[in-house]
């Protein structure tokens, strides 16, 4: 953080601490005062820091002000605070950036048949971003059917180890490739199993919207990506989609 109210790690530690205090809630800034700026959150709880510190964190964009004093840390500010405890947490560069784009919770799931409590990334299936979406009327874009019927399809198609196939040979005929990959040999007895359900997955919903699950819930691409392959209208690739993973989730038995 060279040039950003000092050099070294006290500069960062002091930089994370102001960033971690707006990152919990709404804020208000005192007038600086001594070198100070006394930060509030809605809770009533405060924070003095360092004025060089929230001077530098404006200037550079980590915070941004708002009206009758507000502050508020902005998405970069976001990302500067994932890197810095990905970076005190001893990461290493590739994985310091990885955890920049990670948007993580914790969550309750069914594992092996047991509730366990895992953290999840929220960006990284396409579908939770589309999932955290809103129709006019307010209801969530994707049911939760739809979103867990297409995340059962990733779960598979990665376990059964399909991510470096090609996606054309599914469209072209699901079961036409069944077992006549070179690597078959290799395979365990579940992943084997695994590939078996993703072929009669894809074979339930039809080779008109197997394609599309496979771009986005396997191959993990955006929606305007898929749309611009395709040549699809645009905000067409929403319609067929939500068509195709409700045609998934009635396969697997989550609809009638």
């Amino acid at each position: 953080m060279a040039g950003e109210g000092g050099t070294g790690a006290r500069a960062r530690k002091d930089m994370a601490r102001l960033l971690q205090f707006c990152a919990s809630g709404a804020c208000r800034a005192s007038a600086p005062r001594e070198g100070k700026v006394e930060i509030v959150r809605d809770d009533a709880s405060a924070y003095a820091a360092a004025e060089t510190v929230v001077t530098v964190a404006r200037r550079v964009g980590l915070v941004a002000a708002g009206k009758k004093n507000a502050v508020a840390i902005t998405p970069a500010g976001k990302a500067w605070l994932k890197r810095h405890v990905a970076a005190q947490n001893s990461m290493t560069a590739e994985a310091c950036f990885a955890a920049q784009h990670r948007d993580t919770v914790t969550e309750t799931r069914e594992v092996a048949g047991a509730k366990a409590t895992v953290s999840v990334n929220l960006n990284e299936s396409p579908l939770a971003s589309l999932a955290r979406l809103k129709s006019r009327d307010g209801d969530p874009y994707l049911d939760e059917d739809a979103f867990m019927a297409g995340e059962r399809l990733r779960r598979d198609f990665s376990f059964a180890a399909l991510q470096p196939r090609i996606s054309s040979n599914w469209e072209a005929g699901v079961s036409a490739t069944k077992g006549k990959s070179p690597a078959i040999g290799d395979l365990t007895d579940h992943a084997i199993a695994a590939r078996d359900r993703v072929s009669a997955a894809l074979g339930a919903v039809g080779p008109e919207l197997s394609g599309v699950l496979l771009d986005i819930c396997c191959f993990l691409k955006g929606l305007e990506t898929v749309e611009r392959e395709r040549q699809w209208p645009v905000r067409s690739g929403k319609l067929m989609l939500r068509t195709a993973l409700n045609a998934l989730s009635r396969h697997y038995g989550y609809r009638n």
